[in-house]
């Protein structure tokens, strides 16, 4: 099998950042300086903005947001790993911007969640646009819309309780709704642009495989 071709079929960058974030829980003592820290931030350590995504709180925290990422993530990243990578890019970096502007209070943050959240609304819109261009069945759409708005809720929920819905609040952590919400806005702001580029293609229906190509030159 060729580089491309593998390359076109694993989710290698899926994989990799979730592998990163189980890493970083298996060597404890570095999570303290990975995580996000409003005072160590202030004093010039930029590089926590970023991976603070990649540390969390609990066995239970790591295991929901890991497998959340990696199967959106893997998704994703088959249908377009361009827009799935600048996706991925904006949001490690508008969340920790949001709580740090929104959230002066908060001294402490870790997960992964902001991210999936991203990749969540990312791949929902552009099964939206997908099925818009297609005009595929209608139930498929309708499917879509629903699992949006019971994310929407989920949200709207997480924020009036100030719990979370599926990991449980261990260590004193605290759920941080602002995460998610900034999150799926930036997956659905990045899942339009791409669609609303002429350009844009589906990683999985872009390859064809050799026997049809030939079939079509030749059918030219």
């Amino acid at each position: 099998m060729s580089i491309d071709r593998f390359t076109s079929r694993v989710p290698f960058m899926t994989l990799l950042m979730s592998a990163l974030a189980i890493a970083a829980w298996c060597a404890p003592v570095a999570i303290p300086h990975l995580q996000y820290d409003r005072s160590a931030i202030a004093a010039g350590e930029w590089w926590r903005i970023v991976t603070c995504h990649w540390t969390h709180f609990s066995l239970d925290h790591l295991l929901w947001d890991v497998a959340a990422f990696t199967l959106l993530g893997a998704l994703c990243e088959f249908r377009n790993r361009r827009t799935f990578l600048t996706c991925s890019a904006f949001s490690a970096v508008l969340i920790p911007g949001a709580i740090w502007i929104l959230l002066p209070q908060m001294q402490t943050y870790r997960g992964l969640s902001g991210i999936g959240s991203a990749v969540f609304t990312l791949l929902a819109v552009d099964l939206l646009f997908s099925q818009n261009r297609t005009a595929t069945r209608w139930h498929v759409t309708a499917g879509v819309i629903v699992v949006l708005t019971l994310f929407v809720a989920k949200i709207m929920v997480e924020i009036a309780s100030s719990r979370t819905i599926f990991v449980r609040s261990t260590m004193g952590m605290v759920p941080v709704p602002l995460a998610h919400a900034v999150g799926a806005v930036t997956g659905a702001i990045c899942a339009t642009l791409s669609n609303l580029n002429p350009s844009h293609t589906i990683t999985g229906v872009r390859r064809f495989p050799g026997k049809f190509r030939r079939r079509a030159a030749t059918s030219r």
